[in-house]
C-alpha cells in the first residue's frame, strides 16, 4: 500500500481525530465511522496512512461536523 500520511488532509484529518477523541465529540473509529457512512478499518487505514480519504467523507465531515474545508486543506488554523 502506498504511503499517504503525507497528504496535507490526511494529516489534519488526523489532527481533528485526536481534537474530536479528546473533546468527546466521538468515541472512537467506529462513532466516527458511522457519521461518515463508511467502516472503522477505512477510519483506520486514513489515520495510519494507507490510504487517503474521500470527497464523499470529507464532505460528510464538513456538514455533520461543521468543519471548515480549509483547516482540513492546511490553508486555515481555524477548525470550525
Amino acid at each position: 500500500m502506498g504511503n499517504f500520511s503525507e497528504n496535507i488532509v490526511n494529516q489534519q484529518f488526523n489532527k481533528l481525530y485526536k481534537l474530536f477523541e479528546k473533546k468527546g465529540i466521538i468515541k472512537g473509529k467506529s462513532d466516527l465511522a458511522l457519521k461518515l457512512d463508511t467502516y472503522n478499518h477505512v477510519i483506520n487505514n486514513i489515520l495510519k496512512g494507507d490510504r487517503n480519504i474521500t470527497v464523499d467523507q470529507l464532505n460528510k465531515l464538513f456538514l455533520t461536523y461543521n468543519v471548515n474545508a480549509n483547516y482540513l486543506f492546511g490553508l486555515s488554523e481555524e477548525i470550525f
